[in-house]
């Protein structure tokens, strides 16, 4: 049996294991900051042939280096940002301009022109893939990467990863810097006489340690890029070669990685590598024995199908289940660079050290695999050499697996809470006791829905709705029910509501119509939205539609039929623009399984398909949905920062640029629900969609477009922004709401009310169905609010997907066919 001591170790790997693998050697205090490793700074129109040289260093920095927080700023230029040439009369690029001030007219800067370059939706923009790659990797063991997309103001440049050019407009590095206790910087990137001194220098006005590390870090010339260096010194920044800083900050992880990778653990490949390797993989390890590089190309070395699984090593398990963890990672570390598949087995005999009132050991390592997507094959133990016949491939004990994963952290929350964490973690709210109040007021004030929004959590319908339905703390119910002459339960105990809809959180990620059964975590959306197009490949493909705040790409999925993808005018389809309402998800989803998947069997569906091409952005919010999964179930909007306020998000449907400005539907309050944002269209996920609205308009025009909400079982049309003007083919904008209303009526016998988004329930400004209908020019635009009408709201049951996704399905069939 196990030592109390052992015991008491086995317990404390739940936190490290939540955390970074690495922890014990981070760079602390310390931040990577990595400036415009850009596509077009290194092969595209700014190129550079001395860019390239840097890579091997920027990937060494990643893979031999832990860092508690690292930044990745990118150029985020508008097509008529003041540094491109083309928007220079007469001026021809690399040659200089004069632009005034933003804040001082009077005052005049010099600015140097370049040829269009880092331009959101170009390949231009994106981060180098190797670099890309490797941040997503990290992020996937919780490092924090901040990615910062400077330069967004047409009107000003911005070379520093701090601010502007002109200090009119800062960024959140300083913010987030201090939020992680960063004291010292190592900035790599491009270029160096430019956007790399910039951000050194305001680094060094800000009072960081700046580090510059020399041989990570490239302009046009060893000249230029020796005079800007010299500069950098003489404002007190530390200039280094790679070597030289590793020397001096050693972190430990060659010699683990050379001395005890696979020293206690079992990995075996299969015949599913994805993709050939070279010897370069392993460069980012340091010298190995030649023995550790035999064991890790038993992993980079294709194994034939016919052949057994090959050990990388068998010794026999001889110390503490921390140190297999460790190795564990190690293991992990190396399949998922980049992305080889691979199995480990765990050596069953572990459990026989475990004590009876600790995790068993076995456990909580299957659940640390699942949770790294490794597959996990029949338990091995190299001690006696049996089998153990457990298959953790059945997708009832990966469910089991996936509960696990929530439950062992709950079990073991007092460990926990002794642990610092090396970076901050929101607690999940908890909505125990809570209740969701349906409330009618006398009146509509400023004064007295500000002290509704003090009493309670959440406004679900934020609005002139006619009522309220709002999420209130069991000590604040009676006072907000003293605010209202009218005041009724409709949900007795929120979280268990939510309780309910958590245990039946589904992993499978299968294109079957099992998928609308159950609600699904983020990642699997998007493999489900892969597997499904990899089964259609002739006639769909993945498009993006820009990123989000925290750099997730908004991920969707285009359909087409005869003609060729791009011939036919556009039905353009966006769901989970507000984080809570899982069930738009789906819905999006079903509509392009069902034109996929029926579209060589069903006559109707073929029709559409040669009809129309469909673009389809299931989840247009990824940040603010994958808060909810993690933080905060009821969290409506995005995760942005605000510049003055310490309240998070901007409200993406109330962010769109046409009738903005106009007051009454929306908010100017950071805090609230329905905030508009700080100017039109200031949100990272409003530019990319407008910017696909726009092509799709150029091209072959948009016929339809709906944007899939929930809840309240609405079909509502132009306008928001005005309850006294018509559309102008109102008429027709009535008749096809009125052919889904019937629809869905014969499907389910559910009713939806159909009118003006305006008058039917309120106004809302900068909405999205208003945007396409005028600078977008669809011909019909639509907001979709799905089921319920408020009893279960946003946490709908899961029950109640399938019939949701079906009866819908059905209204936009009939609302296509008319169209």
């Amino acid at each position: 049996m196990l030592s109390q001591s052992f015991a008491v170790a086995l317990l404390a790997l739940l936190p490290s294991a939540l955390a970074v693998p690495f922890s014990s050697k981070l760079h602390k205090n310390t931040a990577l900051i990595l400036i415009d490793i850009q596509n077009d700074f290194i092969t595209g129109s700014l190129n550079n042939s001395r860019a390239p040289s840097i890579l091997p260093k920027v990937y060494q920095l990643l893979d031999d280096h832990e860092w508690p927080f690292i930044v990745a700023s990118q150029d985020w230029h508008p097509e008529n940002h003041v540094s491109f040439a083309i928007n220079h009369s007469g001026v021809k690029a690399f040659e200089a301009v004069n632009i005034t001030f933003v804040d001082t007219p009077t005052k005049i800067e010099t600015q140097t022109v370049y040829p269009n370059h880092c331009v959101p939706e170009t390949e231009g923009a994106e981060i180098e893939k190797g670099v890309q790659t490797r941040l997503h990797y990290l992020e996937g063991y919780r490092t924090p990467v901040n990615y910062i997309k400077k330069a967004q103001d047409h009107s000003v440049d911005s070379y520093s990863a701090f601010a502007d050019n002109q200090y009119h407009r800062f960024t959140t590095l300083n913010k987030e810097l201090t939020i992680h206790g960063v004291e010292t910087i190592v900035v790599t990137g491009l270029i160096t006489d430019a956007c790399v001194r910039g951000t050194c220098i305001d680094g060094i006005k800000l009072g960081y340690e700046v580090i510059l590390v020399e041989d990570a870090t490239e302009t046009t010339s060893e000249e230029i890029k020796q005079k800007t260096i010299a500069e950098l010194q003489g404002w007190g920044v530390q200039v280094m070669n790679l070597s030289s800083w590793e020397a001096a900050n050693p972190t430990g992880l060659q010699k683990r990685a050379k001395t005890e990778l696979y020293s206690d653990i079992q990995c075996f490949c299969n015949d599913t590598i994805r993709q050939p390797y070279n010897e370069t993989t392993l460069k980012g390890l340091g010298p190995l024995t030649q023995a550790s590089k035999r064991h890790i190309r038993h992993i980079i070395s294709p194994i034939p199908s016919q052949g057994p699984d090959l050990p990388l090593s068998l010794p026999p398990l001889q110390s503490a289940l921390s140190i297999y963890r460790a190795k564990l990672f190690r293991c992990i570390r190396l399949l998922h660079l980049p992305n080889a598949v691979a199995k480990c087995a765990i050596p069953s005999g572990i459990d026989e050290y475990t004590s009876q009132n600790s995790v068993p050991a076995s456990l909580f390592l299957r659940t640390l695999l699942f949770r790294h997507r490794i597959g996990v094959g029949n338990i091995f133990d190299p001690m006696v050499e049996t089998m153990s016949g457990i298959n953790f491939t059945d997708i009832t004990i990966m469910k089991s697996l996936l509960i696990l994963l929530v439950a062992l952290p709950l079990a073991l929350a007092s460990v926990i809470k002794e642990t610092k964490p090396w970076a901050p973690v929101e607690k999940k709210v908890d909505y125990s006791g809570f209740k969701v109040l349906r409330i009618t007021l006398a009146e509509k004030s400023a004064e007295l829905e500000a002290k509704i929004d003090e009493l309670t959590a959440h406004v679900l319908n934020p609005g002139k709705a006619a009522f309220l339905d709002v999420v209130v703390s069991p000590d604040n119910v009676d006072a907000v029910a003293a605010l209202a002459v009218e005041s009724v339960v409709i949900t007795e105990n929120v979280g268990l509501a939510l309780e309910e809809e958590e245990d039946q959180v589904s992993i499978s990620a299968v294109p079957s119509e099992t998928w609308f059964t159950a609600y699904h975590p983020y990642a699997d959306h998007l493999t489900f939205l892969t597997d499904l197009q990899s089964s259609f490949t002739a006639n769909s493909e993945i498009i993006t539609a820009g990123t989000s705040t925290q750099g997730r790409v908004l991920r969707g999925i285009h359909i087409w039929g005869s003609g060729g993808k791009g011939s036919k005018p556009a039905v353009l389809f966006h769901g989970t623009v507000h984080a809570r309402e899982w069930v738009a998800t789906l819905t999006t989803e079903y509509t392009a399984w069902q034109l996929l998947t029926k579209y060589a069997t069903d006559t109707a569906v073929k029709a559409l398909v040669d009809r129309f091409d469909f673009y389809i952005i299931p989840i247009v919010n990824p940040d603010g949905f994958v808060y909810t999964q993690t933080t905060d179930r009821l969290w409506r909007k995005n995760r942005q920062t605000v510049t003055t306020s310490t309240c998070v998000g901007r409200d993406i449907n109330r962010n769109w640029s046409y009738k903005w400005e106009v007051t009454g539907g929306a908010s100017t309050n950071p805090c609230s629900e329905t905030f508009k944002g700080l100017a039109p269209g200031d949100s990272p996920e409003n530019q990319g969609l407008a910017s696909q609205v726009n092509a799709l308009r150029d091209a072959a025009g948009i016929r339809l477009y709906i944007d899939f909400h929930s809840y309240g079982q609405h079909i509502l049309w132009p306008y928001g922004y005005s309850c006294s003007l018509v559309v102008e083919n109102s008429a027709a904008h009535r008749s096809l709401a009125t052919a889904s209303q019937t629809a869905i009526r014969a499907v389910s016998g559910t009713s939806y009310t159909i009118g003006p988004s305006c008058s039917t329930l309120y106004p809302t400004t900068g909405s999205s169905t208003d945007y396409t209908d005028v600078t977008g020019n669809s011909t019909y635009s639509y907001t979709y609010e799905l089921r319920d009408t408020g009893n279960n709201g946003f946490t709908l049951p899961a029950s109640q997907i399938k019939p949701t996704v079906v009866e819908t399905w059905a209204g936009v069939v009939a609302m296509l066919q008319a169209a």
